[in-house]
């Protein structure tokens, strides 16, 4: 009998040289630090050992992150609230990001959008209607704007602002959400273009939060399941304290690949959402973080359409200009081409 050939399997692309995004490393601080590391230029040598840790691991793009409280304040400044390591490694990309602890319903409006149609294109919250001057260039100075809510109400109101990340943060309330996660709020925020997030470090520096690590993404996909498209998660190392208020530091960091198997192995998220979160889903955040502030053309002009209209092939060169990074395969207009654009199609130049 004639043998039946084998099929020959297509090979499995190998993540070991898969380059990952941590999008909230939060920065040391003195009164976490153990004895041991106390008086010996703690918090810099802190921060460059857990810059040089995500490096080693694979990560190339990383986001210090600053906490605060409702309304921004001036000590929230991004420059002077997030002070990057000394050391940074070649080929690797720092951002500022600031995390939001909402508690009162009232102090969402600081985070809206403008209006609901150009909330989907530029989700922008460089001026909104109801915070003052100063809180806009305080938000502007961060590559990343991210909502940490405290009860019901506010994670309602979150999905329907115009920030780039919600914090599904389990390590706030006893081990759990504050929230019930529903699909009509995960479909609104998901329209907005934003995103959520997990974080794992907590469950690493206490495990006794294991099995609350696990249910915060048993929820999620609950409450997900029927939103499409479907919505961006990403996972981040996030707090690395332990009950005894100790920072574990490096200990607590784990590697994308590692990490992708740990969301489809222990928390059951399918392949592709395992594979994104550690890379395509935070290049969406990124992108969405620079619409958003409108930080455009800060080494060229930039246009930007505010009807959507105009010619899309020079938007993309435009997007090119500024954010290289984000957009490699677009080609770079001359500065010559967006004056003439601007006179033909009511263009806005941001110089």
């Amino acid at each position: 009998m004639p043998t039946k050939k084998k099929k020959k399997r297509r090979p499995i692309k190998s993540l070991k040289s898969t380059k990952g995004c941590d999008l909230n490393v939060p920065l040391p601080e003195v009164a976490t630090l153990s004895s041991s590391f106390k008086g010996k230029s703690s918090l810099q040598n802190r921060k460059n050992a857990l810059l040089e840790r995500l490096h080693q691991i694979g990560y190339d793009t990383v986001a210090f992150s600053h906490t605060a409280y409702g309304k921004l304040q001036p000590k929230d400044e991004a420059n002077t609230a997030v002070l990057f390591p000394e050391n940074k490694p070649d080929g690797c990309t720092l951002l500022r990001r600031v995390n939001v602890v909402i508690e009162e319903l009232s102090d969402i409006r600081f985070y809206n959008s403008v209006n609901a149609s150009s909330a989907q294109s530029i989700s922008s919250l460089a001026y909104p209607e109801d915070a003052n001057s100063s809180i806009s260039s305080l938000l502007d100075g961060y590559d990343i704007v991210a909502l940490s809510p405290r009860n019901e109400a506010t994670f309602s109101a979150a999905c329907t602002s115009g920030v780039d990340l919600i914090m599904l943060d389990y390590n706030s309330s006893r081990g759990r959400l504050p929230y019930r996660l529903r699909s009509s709020d995960i479909r609104a925020a998901t329209g907005l273009g934003i995103a959520f997030e997990i974080c794992y470090g907590p469950a690493i520096a206490d495990p006794a939060k294991h099995k609350f690590f696990v249910q915060a993404a048993a929820e999620f996909i609950s409450a997900s399941g029927g939103v499409r498209p479907k919505p961006t998660l990403v996972l981040s190392s996030g707090s690395r304290t332990t009950p005894t208020s100790v920072d574990i530091g490096p200990l607590a960091l784990r590697s994308a690949v590692d990490l992708t198997n740990v969301m489809k192995c222990v928390l059951g998220f399918d392949d592709r959402t395992s594979h994104d979160a550690m890379r395509d889903s935070a290049k969406v955040v990124l992108k969405h973080g620079q619409r958003r502030s409108l930080r455009l053309g800060r080494d060229s002009a930039l246009v930007i359409s505010l009807d959507g209209g105009g010619n899309q092939p020079l938007k993309d060169a435009c997007l090119a200009a500024a954010f290289p990074l984000l957009f490699p395969e677009k080609e770079i207009a001359q500065t010559e081409d967006l004056e003439q654009e601007d006179q033909n199609d009511g263009f806005i130049i941001l110089n």
